[in-house]
């Protein structure tokens, strides 16, 4: 679907005058976001694109891609990611015609955190550390149960450090992840393992 999608932003974006900069591809927390140059044509709108409209800026390019196998037929493309999205479960694909560009935004899977605490205009560099670091301990789990000492050190992390102890109690009390001995949570022989819905987290 990504690919698909870089492969339109190539092929419909315009390689002249001042609005020739480059494609763009931003990811964040939420979202992916992929930014071509140039207006939309005229006679085109977002209502017409999302239906399958393509009236295509640059034949030979065209041409290329497809002799490359890099696109399909024409205006085939977003009715079928439409569609991926659907079947994955996740929001409808976002047209925004700009005064000089066009820009398409795909929903991610909603993380752990609760969606409240997605703010839309977050960007990579202000990702919370815990969201981060909550991340990496799910990965550390996914081959086998570890206890804390060993997940810190697979992490570069102290197993002491407040940050990373905050982050285990709310991965335990949002059900990603649980402890091997629930009746003992203080022994010396407990370890974290992955819940099903960590799993399935760790799987997005």
């Amino acid at each position: 679907m990504i690919r698909e999608l870089i492969a339109n932003a190539v092929l419909h974006r315009t390689y002249v005058n001042a609005e020739a900069s480059p494609i763009t591809v931003a990811i964040y927390d939420d979202r992916l976001e992929i930014t071509s140059p140039g207006k939309l044509k005229r006679g085109v709108t977002v209502e017409k694109m999302l239906e399958g409209c393509s009236d295509c800026r640059n034949e030979a390019l065209a041409l290329a891609l497809s002799n490359m196998n890099i696109i399909e037929d024409w205006g085939s493309g977003i009715p079928r990611i439409r569609r991926m999205l659907k079947d994955a479960g996740l929001r409808d694909l976002v047209i925004e015609d700009w005064p000089n560009a066009v820009r398409v935004v795909v929903y991610r899977p909603v993380s752990w955190t609760s969606a409240e605490n997605v703010r839309p205009e977050s960007r990579p560099e202000s990702r919370p550390e815990s969201h981060s670091l909550a991340s990496r301990i799910l990965n550390a789990l996914v081959s086998e149960a570890k206890n804390r000492s060993d997940i810190a050190y697979s992490l570069g992390q102290k197993s002491g450090s407040g940050q990373f102890k905050k982050v285990i109690v709310e991965l335990l009390t949002n059900g990603m992840i649980e402890r091997t001995i629930p009746d003992k949570p203080n022994s010396r022989l407990q370890k974290y393992r992955l819940t099903e819905k960590g799993r399935k987290m760790v799987s997005c």
